[in-house]
């Protein structure tokens, strides 16, 4: 502690390290400077990680909150707080919790002071904290020394129970004001009486329809993560012996090594054996699936799923979605199902299921000639080996998203992937939050040339750092997945891309060695391999592969979810025997 008072700036940081928070991503600036050098810097459990960017700050701090259960940044007022809107944006919809802390000038002028910005220059001295009002379950600002401990525990405490960004203006002159230091832990409350839970009027009719039903699916979502209730989960699993199914955003809930893994339900696309497992289920049990409520997938047998999640639901729910108020809420609900609703049903024989709906899934081998062009779905058949117990992978949002879906992955929480929002440049500063989120696991992060190009600033961080995560950039020059979306006919027939689609060529194996890593670039899958392998031996910098991919190649499931995905479906029909 810097000041020999306790003050409110180190009320906040104590609470922020309380509840596991030991990285803070920042942006140097005004207003917020002052708390970061005076308390952050000072506090040894807590490393202030500088990054180039709030852009970068955000999604880094998405990245560690996905993997740690709390997020943080801080970035320069005003500028860096629009700026920040876009991760924290993504945050807000994948229940990624993360708390923006926001230094704003003090209440009275200082003619003194070198910095004499009043107030944000659009939208009034109030302007920052309304842009947050619609991205995240709390805003608040501290200027009254009364009420700033207990604004800081209820924001805190909010980003805890909704899994959800909080917002927090911290004005500059009340920051070393003295306060009382926190007389006891923050603490989520304890879960309610199975009788009192929320969500309760579900259970009758959902127990008629799986007594009445000869076969049932159980759909995963990633609320169930990020309240950590994967346990609670799996024993719910167990005493229904259903298969099951998650949603891209909760790829990586169980181990897919699980027997009763079936695979991959999402609206950006699902392999045809689990569309067909779902369109044939007597009822779909859907579980902490609230972010795919704003896009469900398409074949879902509405009149035969029951969807359970927490939070609000978005207009247009089907009408047997059934909200609860928070993750406590969620897990006495989960007990419910599994003492009251399990012992009443059949068992529906889980695992023989998911292995007949897994056997048309499994990555093709490798081909045979190491010296073959790599193509798209060939690349994720090749690196799937790679990602083991002790590997976290972390994907893009275009064409890779879809490839990434058939890596299995066997780390618990092992897969990031912002999913649901779909920001194309959020995986290369995430892996940065993930690397430093995680224990001992190794991060493996795949993403297309155009993600890379728009938050490629994040290698020199890297290298600052020392950390290590291996990029594997997809690099067929195009952004493929708008062009897929747009008009699918150009990879089927010869013919150009739109020209706003196609990317400046960069030679990417040299940007890591610019600054302090190390980079290949890889044609064939021989190359593909030594390259891989000898990444994996290096540490302390940033690992990436510049992965040349055939240009109008595409991942298998872009054709098998050709019906889920936005495209013109008469045009894209037409070519669908063509495709490579």
């Amino acid at each position: 502690m810097v000041y020999k008072t306790y003050t409110v700036g180190q009320y906040l940081v104590d609470r922020l390290r309380e509840l596991g928070v030991r990285h803070l991503f920042s942006v140097p600036g005004p207003h917020g400077a002052e708390w970061l050098h005076d308390y952050v810097e000072a506090t040894p459990e807590i490393q202030r990680f500088g990054t180039t960017n709030a852009a970068n700050a955000g999604y880094a701090a998405d990245g560690y909150a996905r993997m740690t259960g709390l997020g943080a940044v801080c970035v320069p007022y005003d500028v860096g707080t629009r700026a920040l809107l876009e991760p924290i944006t993504g945050a807000f919809v994948e229940r990624a919790p993360v708390v923006v802390v926001n230094g704003i000038p003090p209440a009275a002028s200082d003619a003194t002071s070198s910095v004499q910005k009043r107030h944000p220059l659009v939208g009034g001295p109030d302007g920052n904290r309304r842009l947050y009002d619609d991205v995240t379950c709390a805003t608040a600002r501290l200027t009254d020394l009364a009420r700033a401990p207990a604004q800081v525990d209820h924001l805190l405490l909010s980003c805890l129970r909704h899994r959800r960004p909080v917002y927090l203006e911290l004005q500059t002159d009340i920051l070393h004001r003295p306060c009382s230091a926190p007389q006891a832990a923050l603490s989520v409350s304890p879960p309610a009486p199975a009788s009192d839970s929320p969500g309760s009027e579900a259970l009758p009719a959902l127990t008629s329809a799986l007594c009445q039903a000869d076969s049932a699916v159980l759909w995963g979502g990633v609320e169930l993560q990020r309240h950590g209730l994967e346990q609670e989960f799996d024993a719910l699993l167990q005493a229904l012996d259903v298969p099951y199914v998650t949603s891209l955003l909760g790829k990586g809930l169980l181990p897919e090594t699980h027997t009763h893994f079936a695979g991959i339900l999402d609206a950006g696309g699902t392999a045809s054996p689990v569309r067909s497992l779902i369109a044939d289920a007597d009822h779909v049990l859907g579980v902490g699936v609230g972010p795919a409520l704003h896009t469900l997938p398409s074949g879902l047998p509405l009149d035969r799923t029951t969807l359970i999640h927490s939070g609000t639901s978005p207009p247009g729910s089907p009408p047997t979605t059934h909200a609860v108020p928070s993750g406590v809420a969620l897990q006495s609900l989960l007990a419910e199902l599994r003492t009251e609703v399990a012992p009443a049903v059949s068992t529906f024989d889980g695992p023989a299921i998911a292995a007949r709906t897994q056997t048309d899934q499994s990555c093709d081998a490798p081909p045979d000639s190491p010296n073959t062009h790599i193509t798209y779905q060939g690349f994720f058949d090749t690196v799937a080996p790679y990602v083991d117990d002790d590997t976290i992978l972390v994907s893009g949002t275009g064409l890779d998203r879809w490839g990434s879906q058939s890596v299995p992955v066997s780390a618990p929480s092992g897969f990031v992937c912002q999913a649901v929002y779909g920001d194309v440049g959020h995986a290369p500063p995430a892996a940065m939050g993930v690397d430093l989120g995680s224990d001992d696991e190794r991060v493996i992060a795949i993403m297309g040339d155009g993600g890379f190009q728009m938050t490629a600033q994040c290698l020199g961080t890297m290298a600052e750092k020392g950390l290590d995560p291996l990029l594997l950039v997809l690099n067929n020059g195009v952004y493929a997945s708008e062009q897929w979306r747009m008009d699918a006919v150009p990879f089927a027939q010869e013919g150009p891309f739109a020209p706003q689609d196609l990317l400046q060529q960069w030679h990417y194996r040299k940007l890591p060695e610019a600054l302090g890593g190390k980079g290949w670039r890889a044609e064939t899958y021989g190359q593909l391999t030594d390259a891989v392998e000898e990444a994996l031996q290096y540490t302390g910098g940033p690992l990436l592969i510049d992965v040349r991919i055939r240009q109008k190649s595409l991942p298998d499931l872009a054709v098998d979810g050709v019906e889920e995905v936005e495209v013109d479906r008469h045009r894209t029909a037409s070519v669908l025997g063509q495709l490579p």
